[in-house]
C-alpha cells in the first residue's frame, strides 16, 4: 500500500513510509496461518483460539492480508495529524 500511495502523494516522509511498511509486515505476520491453517502466532499461540470468533480462526490467511494492507493506511492517517 505504501508504494502505490506514494505514486499519488509525493509528500510522504521517508521515515513514515518505513514505519508503515514495518507495521504492516508485523501485523500480517501475527495473523499469517501455520502450514495446517489451524492457528497463527496471535490466534492460537499467544492468545487462546477460544477467545476469537469462528470467523477469525477460519479466515486467518484472508485477515493477515487485510491487516497487512490497511495498517499502513492507518499509520499515514495518524502521522498526518
Amino acid at each position: 500500500m505504501t508504494v502505490f500511495y506514494s505514486f499519488y502523494n509525493k509528500n510522504i516522509n521517508e521515515k513514515t513510509a518505513y514505519v508503515s511498511i514495518i507495521i504492516g509486515l508485523i501485523g500480517g505476520f501475527l495473523l499469517f496461518p501455520a502450514p495446517d491453517f489451524s492457528k497463527s502466532l496471535l490466534v492460537g499461540i499467544l492468545i487462546p483460539q477460544d477467545l476469537f470468533a469462528p470467523f477469525v480462526s477460519q479466515s486467518l490467511l484472508f485477515l493477515s492480508f487485510v491487516v497487512a494492507t490497511f495498517l499502513p493506511v492507518i499509520v499515514f492517517k495518524v502521522k498526518r495529524f
